[in-house]
């Protein structure tokens, strides 16, 4: 037999051949280790772990309200200008072999703001928080009244200083049940009570003429919101029936104040005692891409409120009662078509019934305000090409009111936008939409003045286009940009407000250097302007005057962290931001231009941690806001003390955190 040299070839390399396929046949190969795949059951050693924190800090507010918001003083010695800050900070927690956890944490004691709260429970099973905790808000330091309290009403006196604040003490209640069951009951409760001293704006102050002031009212009152309720869930869809409850009482039904001989000649009724009960039934269906969502809201408010009536009113009964029934529908429908394409469709209803009180003013029926309200959107999201992709939508919202002058109003918009994200270090995206509301018929009853309105009674056609980008100059620097331009035009009727615009960018730069520094800069402005059309109706023939009013922001702000210092022991970060706005106004009817309302805030913050040993740190925390703000409203008005606030506040820290 007469064999070609291929032939010979392919005969002398089968026994090569098959002693490779001897040494990688699946039959003969050894079986692989998998150990090290299989997770080990986790364990716990049932002891408390976590840290403390404890530190000392000094605080110079310099009499600035604002810088109080940021950093709280001592607790319980009032507004001090400048103090020594103690604060102490737990955070524990315990875990079991079985599921059961503990957790405890207390933030800040010792300052006027903090929070004691404790979890505990299974987590497939019962499961327990409580929570207690003081906010404060202070909106000044030296305001002037001539209201001064004596006993249960204000009475009048020399001008004299108070300082407007408000301190909110919450206690939350929260139970939830999840057991290996479809069924997992919650429940939740919240209580706050609000006290402190607001302050109200009078335009006449007793003695002092027609000068304005404040009058310094005393707060305090009480809410409680509730919330429980079980949900059902399965494999694709699950429900949930809850009710949640909210109930407001306040104690004084009017603030008196006026003349010694006679208190009650001037009143103002505080806010009423108000009920809210609130049945949702919501759920979610999911089959395949699609997915259905929806929700039934049934709602009732009432209120209790005095009409604190004085000699001679009309008024029928000293209380009124309110009550305001609502049902809510609200569902929406997602489906995926296809790899490229998805759809969204949404629509909401709702309707109000006002069944309060009708007569109780003498020759008076009180209108009912009932509502309704209804809105439909459309939303579609192709993917055009791998790198493009489009997105689009209808949204139509009706409102309907009887009783007011604005029976009905319709508003239309449309949107258009892209996103084109390239394989390459940039992209681009965009949206434009267009918006027109209906204003509704109105009657004008008064023949002098056939263009007079009111501004929310205007058609309005408005256009705004948003844009933003993104480029990576290399793994450690990127920039993001984004901008925009709103423009609101009012066509008719001519006396109101006639257009409005808003526009501006912000841009921001994310950077990690070689060096270990990472941080980020970033600027943002911003430019309103708006004209409006007035009526002098003191003239004949309602003579006609513009005012045009501009607003510019200006925001800038730096961010630095290095955390590799002293072999890395050390961590250092610092953040400052700088703002600047400016308001313009100025009328047409004599070419007057207001003075301009100016504000400009500084502030930074500088925090250090160093490592002393395994479980123990050293933390620096400083803090300085310098503020200053000018309203020509306030210049000359020596009856209301300092409104405006201009402050160097500055605030240091130094805390002790030990780690167990």
């Amino acid at each position: 037999m007469k064999l070609s040299l291929l032939s010979v070839l392919i005969a002398l390399a089968l026994p090569a051949a098959s002693v490779v396929h001897a040494d990688y046949s699946l039959q003969r190969s050894a079986s692989f280790d998998t150990a090290n795949w299989q997770c080990e059951p986790c364990s716990s050693d049932g002891n408390w772990h976590g840290d403390i924190q404890f530190g000392l800090g000094y605080l110079d507010n310099d009499q600035g309200a604002r810088f109080n918001n940021w950093n709280t003083p001592v607790y319980g010695t009032g507004d001090l200008n400048k103090s020594i800050n103690p604060a102490l900070s737990i955070n524990m927690e315990q875990y079991e072999d079985d599921g059961y956890y503990n957790r405890i944490t207390a933030l800040d004691l010792g300052l006027q703001r903090f929070l004691l709260e404790w979890e505990n429970g299974r987590y497939d099973g019962l499961r327990f928080l409580g929570s207690y905790s003081e906010t404060p808000y202070f909106a000044g330091y030296s305001w002037l009244s001539v209201y001064h309290d004596n006993g249960s009403y204000l009475t009048s006196g020399t001008l004299d200083t108070f300082s407007p604040k408000t301190t909110r003490e919450s206690v939350k209640l929260s139970v939830k049940y999840t057991p290996h069951s479809p069924w997992q009951p919650h429940a939740a409760m919240k209580h706050e009570r609000k006290t402190g001293t607001r302050a109200l704006y009078t335009f006449v102050n007793p003695g002092l003429g027609n000068n304005p002031g404040f009058i310094p009212k005393p707060i305090d009152n009480q809410s409680l919101n509730t919330d429980f309720g079980i949900s059902y869930i399965a494999k694709d869809w699950m429900t949930d029936l809850s009710y949640q409850g909210s109930f407001f009482r306040n104690d004084e039904p009017a603030l008196h104040y006026g003349l010694a001989a006679n208190p009650y000649q001037n009143q103002i009724a505080y806010e009423p005692d108000n009920d809210f009960h609130q049945l949702a039934l919501s759920g979610n269906y999911r089959l395949e891409e699609q997915t259905f969502n929806s929700r039934l809201l049934w709602s009732r408010s009432t209120s209790e409120s005095g009409m604190n009536p004085f000699p001679q009113s009309p008024v029928l009964s000293d209380s009124f009662r309110g009550e305001i029934n609502t049902v809510q529908l609200s569902a929406d429908y997602h489906n995926q078509l296809s790899r490229k394409t998805a759809v969204k469709v949404s629509a909401d209803y709702l309707d109000r019934n006002d069944d309060s009180d009708r007569h109780t003013v003498i020759g008076t029926t009180r209108k009912a305000y009932d509502r309704d309200r209804t809105r439909l959107e459309v939303a579609a999201n192709h993917k055009l090409s791998r790198s493009l992709r489009l997105n689009a939508g209808y949204e139509y919202k009706r409102d309907r009111r009887p009783y007011a002058d604005r029976k009905q109003t319709e508003q239309q918009a449309g949107y258009i936008g892209a996103r084109y994200r390239p394989q390459a270090d940039w992209t681009l995206g965009g949206k434009l939409t267009y918006a027109s509301r209906d204003g509704s018929d109105w009657n004008n009853s008064d023949p002098d003045a056939p263009h007079l309105r009111q501004y929310y009674l205007a058609d309005r056609d408005r256009l705004e286009l948003r844009a933003d980008g993104s480029y990576q100059f290399s793994p450690g620097l990127q920039l993001v940009v984004e901008t925009w331009y709103a423009d609101d035009q009012y066509p008719t009727p001519d006396i109101g407000i006639s257009d409005g615009k808003d526009y501006g960018y912000d841009a921001s730069v994310n950077f990690a250097l070689d060096s270990g520094v990472n941080g980020h800069a970033f600027i943002t402005q911003q430019y309103i302007r708006a004209a409006q059309h007035h009526a002098n109706s003191d003239v004949v023939g309602w003579n006609r005057y513009t005012t045009r009013s501009r607003d510019y922001v200006t925001t800038v702000g730096l961010g630095l962290s290095k955390d590799d210092f002293f072999h890395d022991a050390l961590q250092i970060s610092f953040d400052y931001s700088h703002s600047r706005s400016t308001g313009e106004t100025d009328a047409s009817s004599n070419s007057y231009r207001y003075p301009d309302n100016r504000a400009s805030a500084h502030r930074f913050e500088l925090t250090g941690d160093y490592q002393i040993s395994d479980d123990q740190n050293v933390l620096l925390n400083i803090r300085y806001e310098k503020y200053r703000e000018s309203d020509y409203l306030f210049v000359q008005e020596e009856n209301m003390g300092d409104v405006m606030q201009s402050y160097e506040g500055i605030f240091g820290a130094v805390y002790w955190r030990y780690r167990f």
